[in-house]
């Protein structure tokens, strides 16, 4: 709304804007264009205080994450729709959002439109992919805005191998890790890894947790202080880890107030043995993963934290894998309609899932997670007509996507063990809504906070209206030759008060308007008697108007509509396939998708619109045709110079082809060598048109001068940095009546 777009077809307008009549003739005007040879426009919306569609999403916790409105105002906006997803290797760190529109195809289908995409988005507001920043530049479709600033946490980074959690603690660690000096790389902030290095063997057996933390600690301050940043610290803890039917585990945890990324180093490493770093399967959170915004669809939560462990890991961790049998999730069809649907796991080993499958490689939440992963997108290849789910797995993050449904459905998911129960998955999984709706549809629904109402599109557009998108077409737009007003009903009694303001913006951007006729304009006779008013207010010599209206296939009956649609497409294919100098009008001058007029006219009547300055559309043995030639200040009693359309736009053609391609002048030395140099550029270009039949004279030096010398540019100009061309050309005028004169010859007159 308020906005240019540049439209190549209808399918583009249909696609961006819709096609509803409730919006008034701009449909029908903009059809019309491209069918009678239109290839290129903008199409602005104009209406007074139109809604503006708004979402606020929402964290996993419910608190407020970003909120997405519409950049364009109107009801088109309640047809947006945005979804997230946690990147894999930054799963708690980062986020990716899909935004779309909905738009409804020729056969009554939901289809994906306009399809954006941003990757790897920061709630961190000093990172370079911030969201509210990436979105609100980048996207065509919705500004993204949060309030107040999101505020960080810690960052922080858990192990994966659980240590037993013995007496002799020591003793068990370094029974995992082994002996001599053991090396891992630290990133803190985003700077590059140093390397972290403790020697094993200095650790007591007899070590508790306690002092098994203090020396990877110590070491983490020394290699700090090495590289410099010694200002920077690192709390090094141990956790709960999941069960191993005995004393229990303990899981590494580090925490730092910012970035932390731990990963593996050249050599003696052990971020691989006890599983540190995003890439060996340790759960790295970061200080700016609680402000995102909730994945859609159904995802774990890797990252919610009971007694400052990981509960999802310790959860699934500590359960055997022949304890899971199935899950069972609710689907639904495009219809809406909802069955459950249950999905054996076929999990047949007897060992805690911690230790993996088979008890090797002790990266088994993961395995889980992923086996879970395939045996639901397995599941939707076997059924596609009956099971509608799209399932990834990444770090500890399982994303089930609905692949149909409605917008707001909202999916009930269980895991079910080896006695039919349902496991508790409160903490550890959110369903949430298949796509957040920018709008009023959302109603509240899942992780979205919606308004009470949806966006309109406003009341009819008012005067002031027009005149702020006059100035952002000014603005906007480098160049257009032709300017329609569609009415927003068929009762356009505005559109006169508008056509004043609208002549002299195609006077400053050297285009022309093509006028409807006013309501007032029951026939000919009114038609002519009305001529006068319509040229108060208005650059005459700027625009023109058509009479009468025309009809148009409707679903039920014909459709009355203005004519400047459907001419400004003909000017448009008139001035491709013969020239702008050539008149849009004549017997090949037919208006296309166009099966009749208002009112039909006699020859006679015809003559008294052409005296006055106003053009016919007549219905001629080979189809409806344009069948006048004349702007407005076209009226016989004018005498205007600029009394044919052809040639007020062969003049404006000239001058903003002259303007555009003269730019190079600019800042050259203003002397004779460079007047010179002018004459040759201008006399070359009116060549070419003369050339091609634009000018009434046969001879070059009959059809166009140039002229560009002391005589045009005295010194007062040159000093003033002016430098002034002129040119004259000999217009081509239209033959707009022919006249026949017989005479009789007597049988003497041959002798």
């Amino acid at each position: 709304m308020a906005q240019p777009v540049r439209l190549a077809s209808f399918a583009d307008f249909e696609r961006v804007f819709g096609n509803d009549p409730a919006a008034g003739a701009l449909a029908d005007y903009v059809r019309l264009f491209f069918l009678n040879g239109g290839t290129d426009c903008y199409v602005m919306r104009v209406a007074h205080e139109p809604g503006t569609s708004i979402v606020e999403l929402q964290t996993e916790a419910g608190a407020s994450a970003l909120t997405l409105r519409a950049k364009s105002p109107g009801s088109l906006g309640e047809y947006l729709r945005a979804e997230v997803s946690y990147p894999g290797g930054a799963s708690e760190k980062r986020f990716n959002m899909r935004v779309f529109r909905w738009r409804r195809t020729a056969g009554g289908r939901e289809e994906q439109s306009d399809v954006e995409e941003f990757r790897n988005l920061s709630m961190a507001p000093s990172d370079p992919a911030y969201a509210p920043d990436v979105i609100s530049q980048r996207s065509a479709l919705v500004d993204a805005t949060v309030a107040p600033a999101p505020t960080a946490g810690n960052g922080l980074s858990f192990g994966r191998r659980p240590i037993p959690a013995a007496t002799a603690f020591g003793l068990g660690f370094k029974r995992v890790v082994g002996t001599g000096d053991k090396r891992f790389g630290l990133s803190l902030g985003g700077r590059p890894p140093i390397t972290v290095t403790f020697d094993a063997d200095a650790i007591a057996d007899s070590a508790g947790q306690t002092g098994v933390a203090a020396a990877i600690g110590d070491a983490i301050t020394d290699a700090l202080s090495d590289a410099g940043l010694a200002s920077l610290a690192v709390a090094v803890s141990w956790v709960a880890g999941p069960s191993d039917g005995g004393t229990g585990t303990r899981l590494l945890a580090l925490s730092h107030a910012g970035d932390l990324a731990l990963s593996r180093a050249r050599n003696n490493d052990v971020a691989e043995t006890l599983g540190l770093g995003s890439t060996d399967g340790g759960i790295e959170i970061g200080p700016f993963s609680a402000p995102r915004p909730a994945c859609t669809g159904v995802v774990t939560r890797g990252n919610v934290l009971v007694g400052g462990a990981p509960d999802l890991f310790n959860d699934l961790g500590s359960r055997a894998w022949n304890s899971l049998q199935l899950v069972r999730i609710q689907t639904a069809d495009a219809a809406g309609a909802v069955t459950t649907v249950e999905v054996p796991l076929e999990l047949g080993d007897s060992g805690r899932v911690w230790l993996g499958e088979g008890g090797a490689g002790h990266d088994g939440v993961r395995q889980l997670l992923r086996h879970i992963a395939s045996r639901i997108n397995a599941h939707a290849i076997s059924k596609p007509r009956t099971f509608f789910w799209r399932a990834s797995a990444s770090d500890y993050r399982l994303h089930l996507v609905p692949t149909a449904g409605p917008s707001n459905f909202i999916a009930a998911v269980a895991l079910v063990d080896s006695t039919g129960a349902d496991i508790s998955l409160t903490d550890i999984v959110l369903s949430n809504v298949r796509h957040y709706s920018v709008g009023a549809s959302g109603g509240g629904a899942g992780r979205q906070r919606s308004p009470s109402a949806p966006a309109t599109d406003g009341t009819p557009a008012e005067a002031e209206d027009y005149d702020e998108a006059y100035r952002v077409a000014r603005r906007e737009i480098d160049l257009f030759n032709l300017l329609v007003l569609p009415p927003r009903s068929a009762n356009n009694e505005l559109l006169p008060r508008l056509y004043g303001p609208a002549s002299a913006l195609c006077q400053q951007k050297r285009a022309f308007l093509i006028m409807d006729p006013p309501e007032t304009w029951r026939d000919p006779q009114t038609a002519s008697e009305g001529a006068d008013a319509s040229r108060i207010g208005v650059v005459n010599d700027h625009a023109a108007v058509y009479y009468p209206n025309v009809l148009v296939p409707g679903k039920r009956r014909e459709i009355e509509l203005g004519p400047a649609g459907a001419m400004a497409g003909l000017y448009a294919r008139t001035d491709g396939t013969r020239g702008v100098w050539t008149t849009p009008a004549g017997t090949d001058a037919e208006l296309r998708g166009v099966v009749g007029v208002g009112r039909r006219m006699e020859d006679t009547e015809n003559g008294w619109l052409n005296q006055r300055g106003v053009n016919a559309i007549r219905v001629q043995p080979n189809g409806i045709v344009s069948w006048g030639a004349r702007t407005l200040d076209g009226d016989d009693d004018f005498a205007s110079e600029y009394k044919y359309i052809a040639v007020r736009r062969t003049a404006l053609y000239i001058e903003e082809s002259l303007t555009r391609g003269l730019k190079w002048v600019v800042f050259e030395p203003n002397e004779p060598s460079l007047w010179a140099q002018i004459r040759l550029v201008v006399g070359s270009f009116l060549n070419g048109m003369h050339r091609r039949g634009a000018f009434g004279a046969v001879k070059p030096s009959q059809a166009y001068y140039v002229r560009c010398d002391a005589s045009t540019t005295p010194p007062a100009d040159q000093r003033a940095g002016i430098v002034n061309i002129e040119v004259g050309f000999q217009p081509l005028y239209p033959a707009e009546f022919v006249v026949l004169t017989i005479r009789q010859m007597t049988g003497e007159a041959g002798s």
